[in-house]
């Protein structure tokens, strides 16, 4: 219904192209905008889960600690809300991994509208992109520095964990090499719907299913990719075990 309603929204602004023009707000970017959060977001999501599926078979040990935490902060008799993941740091941290490790969108595109001085913090040198020149960000280059990781090839979400303030535990950190979604004003507009959606999905699979390579089939060595405008694991087989 949502679709359907963006879409006649869409339909009714082609017709009416004079209408709102003085408005940044109108019915034809609102249709766009949602358009963009559910046909963008829920392949990227989709994609996401399928490599952390995959990562939990390849890593069972980081699976049982993300389950103990599970039933620690939600239990087995409910369903895991969003609020939820504040008091699960590991959880937080595998799935900061998962995105880092996966980037699902390797790229992203940028066009700026007047001329743009950058300088490289590392040499001091600078250098000048002309107004309307395309500009190619490398995400997964930036999530697999090894000057900044160190490891960045191993799958290891106690990267994004550091002692907690008060002494007792850990907690999360969200490094800002860490971009899944990208940066300034051009940012995923989905970021928390996807993030939610993330967790929410992730947990309660995990809830309720171990997931475990399947003996006649299991999952081919490495983490082979296919690569398109997003990128998705390849096929893999996997056993669901009720917990």
């Amino acid at each position: 219904m949502l679709f359907r309603s963006a879409s006649a929204a869409a339909e009714e602004a082609k017709a009416k192209p004079h209408q709102h023009q003085h408005e940044a707000y109108t019915d034809e970017n609102f249709a766009v905008i949602i358009s963009d959060l559910f046909f963008a977001g829920s392949e990227t999501t989709s994609n996401t889960l399928e490599f952390a599926f995959q990562y939990m078979i390849q890593h069972p040990g980081v699976q049982t600690r993300v389950q103990a935490e599970i039933d620690a902060v939600i239990g087995r008799h409910r369903a895991p809300e969003y609020p939820d993941l504040a008091r699960m740091p590991y959880t937080e941290a595998t799935l900061l991994e998962i995105m880092r490790y996966s980037s699902v969108v390797p790229f992203v595109a940028r066009v700026p509208r007047e001329d743009v001085q950058l300088q490289l913090r590392r040499s001091g040198s600078g250098f000048s992109v002309p107004k309307e020149t395309m500009v190619i960000n490398n995400l997964h280059a930036v999530h697999f520095d090894v000057d900044f990781w160190g490891d960045p090839h191993v799958f290891r979400p106690e990267r994004f964990l550091v002692p907690a303030n008060d002494g007792e535990g850990v907690c999360p950190v969200k490094s800002s090499r860490t971009i899944p979604f990208g940066l300034g004003r051009r940012q995923c507009l989905g970021e928390t719907l996807a993030r939610a959606s993330l967790f929410i999905y992730f947990a309660t699979f995990l809830q309720r299913y171990t997931f475990e390579a399947w003996k006649e089939a299991p999952p081919k060595e490495g983490n082979g990719k296919r690569v398109g405008l997003t990128v998705a694991p390849l096929q893999y087989f996997a056993v669901l075990k009720h917990r």
